[in-house]
């Protein structure tokens, strides 16, 4: 079969099989199906586009070169379930090109691990993604992979009712050294104005959701996001993003090696984090709900220098509001360190393990219209709503209230209370 003349409609209107054969199309063709498949080769487009009346216009076909197809659905493949078939559904993606893909709900797209390092599936600039379906990761031995990379780009949407698995329960850990905490789902680096919500995360041997490289205006909505070994979100230099009505559950690692928290703001020396909200979520039996710390800190004491991190970080505005927190498995339920201008407003804290709150090297804390409560056999021996430690300025608690701790700060020093109740 020949395409290679340019400016050329092909019209396919019979099941062809390419053998495993290359086949290049000429710049600018269009190839238009009225009937007919490709199958079993490899087709390489120059701005190629396409045009069916029919599904099925696809099997086992690999896609290189440069596309222009507004909506891909996976509809288009007689069957997607041979190894790492959606490396072909994402080859169609175009920068250039408003791409809408669409994964339906029939039926489950599994998908092998390509490597440790690269994203196996890579979206482009101005893609909407919504997975109906389920996507499931095969079992692998990689200290770590990621499902799927979204690098320097911007306008992206990725919504549905689908799920996304990964493999935390089937995942060999022992044929490859190391931690095994870099399984992430999603991948986000120095991405711009994002939103994601809807789809289920679940089970990964890392993240759900990875943000790195100064990402920005990002909205995560309306998701669950649960069962995985090291975080549901990680931030680690970015800004102005959004964490609202998500459920997170189930976030512990088997052996507790950090950070195990639901949402995590981990970022490096001398970067910039700001501008963070997380509202009206919930945080059901994680090792930990909202943390951000110190280098050195994670699993021990604070070393020589850790001091002198944080305060060259610069963690500016992190808003906590109308969330609920219950059944810590680990340590606190908020652990946020070395912020400026950090609220938490109208929480609840239900069977906290240690202290709710714990906060150090913060330059102004408020805990507003918050409550507290435990049960007495989950009382730890010295729970504090507040562990108050490591110079923090300024930590103001007012009209909050709470039942069966011990204390309500663990240091009063630079500590405000105001019309508060507190059962000892």
């Amino acid at each position: 079969m020949v395409m290679a003349k340019a400016n050329t409609i092909y019209e396919v209107k019979e099941n062809i099989n390419l053998n495993g054969k290359n086949i290049a199309v000429g710049k600018n063709c269009l190839l238009k199906f009225n009937g007919g498949s490709l199958r079993n080769g490899t087709i390489i487009g120059s701005n190629t586009k396409i045009e069916r009346v029919n599904n099925g216009i696809f099997d086992k076909i690999h896609f290189k070169g440069s596309w222009s197809v507004p909506e891909i659905s996976s509809d288009m493949w007689k069957s997607l379930n041979y190894p790492n078939s959606l490396q072909d559904v994402f080859a169609l993606l175009n920068g250039d090109v408003q791409n809408k893909v669409v994964l339906k709900k029939y039926g489950y797209y599994y998908q092998l691990a390509a490597g440790p390092k690269g994203g196996i599936l890579n979206i482009a600039d101005n893609t909407e993604l919504i997975v109906n379906g389920d996507v499931v990761l095969r079992p692998n031995s990689y200290n770590g992979y990621e499902l799927i990379r979204v690098t320097r780009c911007t306008n992206i949407k990725i919504h549905g009712k689908g799920s996304i698995s990964g493999d935390r329960l089937n995942h060999d850990y022992t044929s490859t050294k190391g931690s095994h905490e870099y399984g992430h789902c999603f991948v986000f680096r120095g991405a711009h104005n994002v939103d994601i919500s809807g789809i289920t995360l679940k089970n990964f041997t890392g993240d759900a959701l990875c943000l790195m490289d100064n990402c920005s205006n990002f909205k995560i909505h309306d998701m669950i996001i649960k069962d995985c070994r090291r975080c549901g979100v990680s931030i680690r230099a970015d800004h102005d993003v959004v964490i609202d009505n998500c459920t997170f559950s189930g976030i512990v690692n088997d052996k507790y090696n950090q950070p195990s928290a639901a949402v995590d703001i981990e970022p490096v020396v001398e970067c910039k984090v700001f501008n963070i909200s997380i509202k009206n979520c919930r945080f059901y039996n994680n090792a930990r709900g909202i943390s951000s710390a110190a280098k050195n800190y994670y699993g021990g004491r604070y070393k020589k220098g850790d001091k002198i991190l944080i305060e060259k970080r610069k963690y500016l505005n992190l808003d906590i509001a109308n969330c609920e927190f219950k059944n810590s498995t680990y340590t606190s339920f908020i652990s946020p360190f070395g912020w400026d201008r950090l609220t938490i407003t109208d929480c609840t804290f239900y069977n906290g393990r240690q202290e709710d709150i714990r906060v150090a090297y913060t330059m102004s804390c408020i805990v507003k219209n918050c409550k507290t409560t435990s049960d007495n056999n989950r009382a730890s021996r010295a729970r504090s709503f507040i562990s108050n430690f490591y110079e923090n300025r300024n930590v103001r608690v007012v009209n909050c209230n709470g039942d069966n701790i011990k204390r309500v700060f663990s240091d009063n020093k630079n500590c405000q209370m105001k019309n508060s109740v507190f059962k000892l």
